[in-house]
């Protein structure tokens, strides 16, 4: 990635010396991270917050990231948002059933 590049230019730009300051800024080195600001969220990320929110029954959640998407990728996720739009829409049919059979459960009794 460009900030292992970047990480690989400074340390041969740097003389090799094994001083303490030398390992400190090698450790501190390693553990930063250069991103864009306005760079679109990682796929992986996305992927795995979206997959976090369906397990956790959460489907508005899960289809909040996508819909920030640019157009063209929301196109391509098209398939995949219907079938969620879909799943909620048939949740919210058993929950009204399951609702409907309580009630006639407590008029009988």
């Amino acid at each position: 990635t460009r900030t292992k590049g970047f990480r690989a230019r400074i340390l041969a730009a740097s003389p090799k010396t094994d001083s303490i300051l030398d390992k400190v800024a090698g450790s501190l080195l390693s553990q930063v991270e250069v991103k864009r600001v306005d760079a679109p969220p990682p796929a992986i990320g996305l992927v795995a917050d979206v997959r976090a929110k369906l397990l956790a029954g959460d489907i508005a959640g899960a289809l909040a990231p996508v819909a920030a998407l640019p157009a063209d990728q929301q196109a391509l996720l098209k398939p995949f948002t219907d079938a969620v739009a879909a799943r909620a829409a048939a949740l919210e049919a058993l929950r009204k059933i399951e609702g409907d059979a309580l009630a006639a459960t407590g008029r009988k009794g």
